[in-house]
């Protein structure tokens, strides 16, 4: 398979286009959170489209530190290894590695440092997303430590969203050395995810040709693969064409190809993200994407994407929007996300959205929540409710759950939430 894709390049049109590549930068074309401060050079600012303040702020509020001065070298790299990736959200860490961009050692620590930390629970998306970034700066960084780090990784989805990362990296600088290496991998299950690092990459340098290589594989999981990682790269730099591109595809490819683009847009258009993922029938990680990109919306506009939800006409999308939407609130203002969940007409939903709103509640004012929970009738969807919060909250403080429950004052609620408690798992 790879074999042929390397003989590709010394004949043809692909040939041509290698000879003709530039090195690219491994994560150009990804999304810039913060705007470019000036003329500085990217030395000066400490960072690649996020100006040197923004740049400190971030690694200030992920240290406790004062971050002043350290934008550069070893300093830096001592700053990133006191980092606490729980300080910052998602989007403020994607706009820490953006920033590092032409600094891939550095950033390769700082994705150990995130990848390391058992406190922190990512959404599969952001999951994902880090697992190839981490691909991506090792293959930047330390090509030495790949196989390495490769079976370090005991799952085999984990693996395959490493060596896509990696094969964008090796592609962004050279597509024969990302297909060699593919090649050398061995295993064709992993050989095939890689090559969407390889689309990915040879797309955002020359989108036609490496359009040609990947409609041109005739195996139909290379060419999805290659086609997801193609429109992954280009929904960023045009998203009109690229979705375009998607929707006029062949009707296998249709779904896998929204659903991805829509995917790679979440940071940097949540809103459109949003609204094309729906429009795929069905894909495994549509639900997630739309999780993701709906709660990046309500960051700016929490009353449009909240109206504009309630409009899908796919129920069950309609009703994963609005659960991410209560799961997104209820981390500023518990109490309201759960009272506008309450209201919510559809049970399962409800329940769902409950159990996401309430342990934040239970964690913010547990008296409050308390008085709120006894006044609910206690039946079975109230039981489940009780479970799942207890669960939440004593995952990270038992003793805090037990509080909460002794709250409760009900001999049936006491009896069913000590049998929880107890089969939390000890420290």
């Amino acid at each position: 398979m790879v074999k042929v894709l390397i003989g590709l390049i010394f004949l043809g049109i692909a040939a041509y286009t290698v000879l003709r590549l530039m090195p690219m930068a491994p994560s150009e074309g990804l999304p810039t959170a913060v705007a470019d401060s000036g003329t500085q050079s990217s030395k000066e600012q400490g960072a690649v489209g996020v100006g040197k303040n923004r740049f400190q702020q971030l690694m200030m509020k992920a240290t406790g530190e004062d971050g002043e001065g350290i934008v550069t070298g070893e300093g830096l790299r001592q700053f990133v290894s006191r980092v606490d990736p729980n300080r910052l959200t998602f989007r403020e860490l994607d706009e820490l590695f953006e920033s590092l961009v032409d600094d891939p050692e550095t950033g390769l620590l700082l994705i150990d440092r995130v990848l390391e930390d058992p406190r922190r629970e990512w959404k599969l998306t952001q999951k994902e997303s880090l697992l190839r970034r981490a691909g991506l700066l090792a293959a930047t960084a330390d090509f030495g430590s790949l196989d390495g780090r490769l079976d370090e990784l005991e799952s085999f989805g984990d693996r395959s969203l490493f060596v896509q990362g990696a094969a964008e990296g090796m592609a962004g600088q050279e597509i024969e050395k990302s297909l060699m290496w593919i090649e050398s991998l061995g295993e064709t299950a992993l050989q095939v995810p890689a090559l969407r690092g390889v689309g990915k990459a040879w797309g955002q340098q020359d989108l036609t040709v490496a359009t040609q290589w990947a409609e041109g594989l005739e195996d139909p999981e290379e060419k999805a693969a290659a086609l997801k990682g193609l429109v992954a790269g280009w929904v960023l730099e045009d998203s009109d064409t690229a979705f375009e591109y998607a929707q006029n595809a062949p009707e296998d490819l249709i779904d896998g190809l929204i659903v991805e683009a829509a995917g790679s847009l979440t940071l940097k258009n949540p809103q459109l993200a949003s609204q094309q993922v729906v429009m795929a029938m069905s894909d495994p990680k549509q639900k997630a994407v739309l999780e993701e990109s709906v709660a990046g919306w309500a960051e700016s506009d929490f009353e449009g994407v909240a109206a504009w939800s309630m409009l899908v006409s796919n129920s069950d999308l309609r009703d994963t929007a609005m659960i991410s939407l209560a799961d997104h609130w209820s981390k500023d203002d518990p109490k309201k996300a759960t009272e506008w969940a309450e209201a919510f007409p559809t049970d399962d939903a409800k329940a769902r959205m409950l159990a996401k709103t309430l342990p934040q509640w239970v964690q913010a004012n547990p008296a409050e929540a308390a008085s709120w929970f006894k006044e609910r009738p206690i039946d079975l969807p109230q039981i489940k409710l009780l479970t799942k919060t207890l669960q939440d909250v004593g995952k990270n403080d038992r003793a805090q759950a037990q509080a909460w429950l002794d709250q409760l004052e009900s001999p049936a609620y006491n009896q069913i939430g000590l049998g929880v408690i107890q089969s939390l798992p000890v420290d």
